[in-house]
């Protein structure tokens, strides 16, 4: 659509692609999704578990707090 700079091209690219993505999930997990789960990537998921909210900082950070600068030797981060 770009390289056109047709508009009346819009919809019907629209359709086609929702169409194309519909008939790909009648096919099952994409494969994108596949090769994440077989190289156990962790993944942000939709819910947050219930416990997690009564988290604070003070109870999964490290003290004292050791911080960088945003451009750091190794020297210093070793």
């Amino acid at each position: 659509m770009e390289t056109s700079e047709d508009v009346n091209i819009f919809i019907p690219m629209l359709i086609a692609v929702m169409i194309s993505r519909f008939v790909a999930s009648l096919f099952g997990v994409g494969i994108y999704k596949e090769a994440i789960k077989l190289k156990s990537m962790p993944i942000i998921t939709k819910r947050i578990k219930d416990h997690s909210n009564r988290w604070q900082a003070r109870d999964i950070m490290k003290f004292p707090v050791v911080s960088f600068n945003t451009v750091e030797t190794v020297a210093k981060l070793y």
